[in-house]
């Protein structure tokens, strides 16, 4: 839907306030599909979440360390 093949996904934005990243295509739908009707927001909404299976947990493989950087 927005159009990229490669690298990290466009919409995953950083929020700086909660200090973690977030898809931006369930936080600010207009923000990134800027051609679809305001009326159809809560959909996009309802089918971004359930893509990117939100409320499900992660499924980031890495292990951190909160010693930093090495």
């Amino acid at each position: 839907m927005l159009g990229h093949r490669a690298d990290a996904c466009p919409a995953l934005t950083w929020d700086a306030t909660a200090a973690r990243y977030v898809c931006g295509m369930v936080t600010a739908p207009a923000a990134q599909v800027r051609w679809l009707p305001r009326q159809l927001h809560p959909l996009l909404d309802r089918l971004a979440r359930r893509w990117i299976a939100a409320g499900s947990g992660c499924d980031f493989d890495a292990e951190v360390s909160a010693d930093g950087p090495r």
